[in-house]
């Protein structure tokens, strides 16, 4: 039994691995394809739930698998830079 309830989900190379993750995040069959053909930063959230959305003063519930780019971090070079010279600046 699964008892995930929230899923950020990245490109799949394998069949096998695209159809397990949309059969525990109850995604059809278009999604485990779409798993598939991510490109880098984009990504899927599911949820057995709901999401709550957020854009300026609206907000909204979105039950759906909702398609997006993350956000690489910006400073992630200058981070490790800094922790090997001895600490942060």
């Amino acid at each position: 039994i699964n008892q995930t309830k929230f899923f950020i989900i990245f490109r799949q190379g394998r069949d096998e691995e695209a159809r397990e993750i949309a059969k525990d995040a109850n995604l059809d069959a278009s999604f485990r394809n779409r798993i598939m053909e991510l490109k880098k930063y984009e990504a899927v959230v599911a949820t057995t739930e709901h999401f709550i959305c957020y854009k300026g003063n609206k907000t909204w519930e979105e039950s759906g698998p909702i398609e997006g780019e993350i956000i690489p971090c910006l400073h992630k070079n200058r981070f490790q830079s800094n922790i090997l010279k001895g600490g942060l600046t």
